[in-house]
């Protein structure tokens, strides 16, 4: 027992080591006065990548004033797990209520309670945001965020239906408010597509009756961002969820006060779409909307191991209790950037900034890009030109071992 106890101190203190070592200053010094810097990873699941990205985010908040952390998690989980997270003396169980599956890890656990301890004992408190797909409870929030107003039966019935949209079943809801259901194969886009016709009448009203305030207007504005897609792709107009996800970090963006670290999977904070012209989208919508504003660091694996969940499709629900698995990564593939980057001592086991990264020779090779989920030969492999193009930096770990589950 002494010394599993001993082997895991001395693990954990050489990734403290190894993440002290982070050219921190040369981080900086790139980053520049930028507003929103993106701290990826090409697993959701590698520990170091973990300690890393919250070892820089403690130097950007520390140092340079960054004061929001937006997770690639549900939007409405992280505006009540932001409220909560000061109050509670059960972080674990706020964990697993609040964040993805594959964020319930104690390496995740250590840097919210690094959040918790710097909010209780500084002015410069750090705001906890999510960039992914939220639904019911930011409409649950929304409801109890309006009774502070003089009651106002219009908004309250239309808070009620938005309720009820996600938890009826789509013919009980059409029954009880008199709709005519859909019965095709479109009917989830239709139906969809309602909520967000809802979402803007229930807008109007809340406008014209003076409710308002920053949390309601927040959560209004989440409402009609997330259900947006539906009603674009109701008219025969595609839009991604990496747009969607841009749209949220934008939107936190125009407050001048706010200076944004973004952690999120290298695929989403690329400044060019990678695949299909969308996964990537997120990275280069801001890049453009921002001019200039917005730093992208890559995290690149090599061997290893690595968490994984059993389900690739995150988002289909609300309820986190995927269990955490861990894997051996495949073989790397040779014609991989992964693999010239692995191969070189210049690049392996160090920070590389644009330029560093320019100085590599342009040609079309795959990086590996692996999910939720776990990884699959090849398919996890996507081909890109230059890591210049869509990174500005990247830290590529020879060696990365899995994230430990709560």
């Amino acid at each position: 027992m002494k010394q599993t106890l001993l082997t895991i101190c001395i693990s954990l203190y050489n990734l403290i080591v190894f993440a002290q070592n982070i050219e921190t200053k040369s981080i900086l010094k790139d980053v520049g006065d930028k507003k929103i810097v993106a701290i990826g990873e090409d697993t959701h699941g590698t520990r170091e990548f973990q300690v890393i990205r919250h070892y820089i985010s403690k130097e950007l908040i520390l140092k340079k004033g960054f004061n929001m952390i937006i997770l690639e998690n549900p939007s409405d989980n992280m505006l009540q797990f932001n409220k909560d997270l000061q109050k509670t003396s059960n972080l674990d169980s706020l964990m697993k209520k609040h964040l993805f599956s594959i964020y319930q890890t104690k390496e995740m656990k250590d840097f919210f309670l690094w959040v918790k301890q710097h909010n209780a004992n500084h002015k410069n408190k750090i705001i906890l945001k999510g960039c992914d797909d939220s639904k019911l409870i930011a409409i649950e929030m929304l409801k109890e965020s309006i009774k502070q107003y003089q009651k106002n039966e219009v908004v309250d019935n239309l808070i009620q239906e938005l309720l009820d949209t996600q938890l009826l079943s789509y013919s009980d809801y059409c029954t009880k408010y008199h709709k005519t259901e859909d019965k095709s194969k479109n009917r989830q886009i239709s139906f969809f597509a309602q909520i967000y016709d809802l979402v803007i009448k229930t807008k109007a009203v809340i406008n014209s009756s003076n409710i308002s305030n920053s949390t309601i207007n927040e959560l209004i504005t989440e409402l009609e961002t997330v259900n947006l897609p539906y009603k674009k792709w109701s008219q025969g107009i595609f839009i991604s969820r990496d747009e969607i996800m841009a749209n949220r970090v934008l939107f936190h963006a125009t407050d001048p006060k706010n200076k944004i670290i973004v952690l999120a999977h290298n695929a989403h904070i690329s400044k060019k779409d990678i695949i299909d012209n969308e996964i990537g989208l997120m990275g280069k919508k801001i890049e453009e909307k921002m001019s200039n504003q917005y730093f992208s660091l890559g995290l690149l694996s090599a061997d290893g191991k690595y968490s994984y969940i059993e389900n690739r499709f995150i988002n289909n629900d609300t309820v986190y209790d995927d269990k955490l698995l861990s894997a051996d990564f495949l073989d790397l593939n040779q014609n991989s950037w992964n693999s010239v980057l692995a191969n070189n001592e210049l690049y392996c086991n160090k920070y590389s900034n644009k330029e560093s990264l320019s100085n590599l020779p342009e040609e079309k090779r795959k990086i590996r890009l692996v999910g939720y989920g776990k990884e699959e030969k090849d398919k996890d492999y996507y081909e890109i030109s230059k890591l210049s193009d869509i990174y500005d930096a990247v830290i590529l770990l020879k060696n990365t071992s899995n994230s430990n589950s709560l």
